[in-house]
């Protein structure tokens, strides 16, 4: 094992730090001692690591801050975690606070066994991670940065982390307050599970004693939309601009943006010259605006590529001064429907050539979910419950998220792997009442027998 990790080199290492490595660290009760970091958790570049890491052949979670603000950073976890458990809310212990150098401090926090993140689709989990909720309300307490992950399930409880975000005051939290703080976590959760929220909201009332009547879910439905749709706005924001989740690049001729996680190093070569990319795939459309192509990757995958052309010099004056060209409303939206659980092939990767403002030819990546579309798969076939059922449940997602498509044609719905993927996204737009047109739309595919089973499938649904 090398020698332990000083503050300037972990300050210096930004996301590219090897497992494992030792940090030395000292605490009042235990001195100097060291431990070895086996897993990170967590790492936010010159500012904040969480990691499992080793002392005395038994394993912790480091929580440590090194930036600016360290100190005071670190005051409020500790005081966060106090906090919540006065409230009685399940927390890992705190079993050492530690410094590393000067500007450098942390805790040493219990750590729990096959713990994993509150996931979205654990309505149990969820369930019970609001009623610690309404107990931290109860006794005046809150967490204003309120994320699923800031709960761990760990066997049968359910425990809160993070106490950084807590706050708190001399008196409960009413009713407006508490649902517009529960509605953040609630809102994390995708629109096609939404009818959940009434049997989490009265679990939430029982907690504290409050009687549960319509009026009352009915805050809490509007509270989620309304923390859905800022939610949704923040993250759309970080989408264009580098961050954990995007690396981004822009220089005067060239703007790139590529999801972090799928940068692998055939993703980046295909980057570098993504017109000679296109012209070796299949061709799969060739349009007077764009041009379709699949991509076969060196891992044995394939992705999709799309060109958007530049037709003529006012083209690309018109593209220049639009706030956002096709290109990138496609990018945004694709990353939209991913954040919202609508299925849709994810972008992996947008390139923009361009000279300052001046937009030129685009290549947006997208993961590649085949060529059959839903007209094809019924022709074929007819359609089946389960189609059916999977065609409402989108439409139903994008009307709770506001959503309309704006070109529902069956074309635009590809199946692979038995799911139904939404392409096509250049054109959608926030839009309440444009579900609306979405469905005439859609429904104008076809002929009188399928059409009259959609035409059921939505009226059972409240779509019509």
């Amino acid at each position: 094992m090398s020698r332990p990790l000083d503050l300037a080199h972990l300050r210096a290492a930004g996301r590219s730090l090897a497992l494992p490595f030792n940090l030395a660290l000292v605490s009042p009760a235990d001195g100097a001692f060291t431990v070895t970091c086996e897993e990170i958790f967590r790492l936010l570049p010159a500012r904040r690591l969480v990691a499992r890491v080793c002392w005395r052949e038994q394993q912790f979670v480091l929580k440590l801050f090194f930036d600016a603000r360290a100190e005071r950073n670190c005051a409020r976890e500790v005081a966060g975690l106090a906090a919540m458990a006065d409230s009685a809310v399940p927390t890992p212990r705190i079993c050492a606070q530690v410094t590393l150098a000067p500007g450098a401090c942390g805790l040493l926090l219990e750590y729990l066994p096959a713990a994993v993140e509150l996931g979205w689709a654990d309505t149990r989990g969820v369930t019970a991670a609001a009623c610690l909720i309404a107990d931290m309300h109860a006794q005046g307490v809150w967490q204003d940065d309120l994320h699923l992950d800031n709960f761990l399930t760990s066997g049968e409880r359910v425990f809160a982390i993070d106490g950084g975000g807590v706050r708190s005051r001399s008196s409960a939290l009413n009713e407006k307050a508490s649902f517009a703080n529960l509605g953040v976590l609630l809102a994390q959760r995708p629109p096609l599970v939404d009818d959940e929220i009434a049997g989490i909201g009265r679990a939430y009332c029982d907690r504290r004693s409050w009687q549960t009547d319509d009026a009352r879910l009915q805050h809490q439905l509007a509270a989620v939309a309304t923390q859905r749709r800022a939610r949704v706005r923040r993250y759309l924001v970080k989408v264009q601009r580098d961050c954990t989740e995007f690396a981004v690049a822009k220089t005067f001729t060239r703007y790139q943006a590529v999801v972090r996680d799928r940068q692998t190093a055939s993703l980046t070569g295909l980057l570098e010259n993504p017109a000679q990319a296109l012209e070796s795939g299949e061709i799969l459309k060739a349009g007077n605006s764009a041009t379709v192509a699949r991509v076969a990757m060196a891992t044995g995958a394939s992705v999709v590529v799309k060109r958007y052309k530049v037709k003529s010099l006012f083209h690309a004056l018109r593209r220049a001064l639009k706030p956002l060209a096709r290109f990138r409303r496609a990018w945004i939206n694709g990353q939209r429907l991913h954040f919202l659980n609508i299925p849709t092939p994810r972008p992996l990767a947008l390139v923009e050539e361009r000279i300052g403002p001046c937009r030129g030819v685009a290549y947006l990546v997208t993961e590649d979910r085949g060529d059959v579309d839903l007209l094809a798969e019924i022709t074929a076939s007819g359609l089946s419950e389960k189609r059916c059922a999977q065609i409402t449940t989108i439409f139903t997602s994008l009307q709770r998220a506001c959503l309309m498509h704006g070109d529902t044609k069956a074309s635009n719905f590809l199946i692979w792997q038995d799911q139904v993927f939404l392409i096509d996204l250049d054109g959608m737009t926030e839009n309440p009442a444009g579900r609306h047109k979405d469905l005439q739309r859609f429904l104008r595919n076809w002929d009188n027998a399928t059409r009259r089973r959609f035409e059921e499938a939505f009226q059972e649904a409240g779509l019509v």
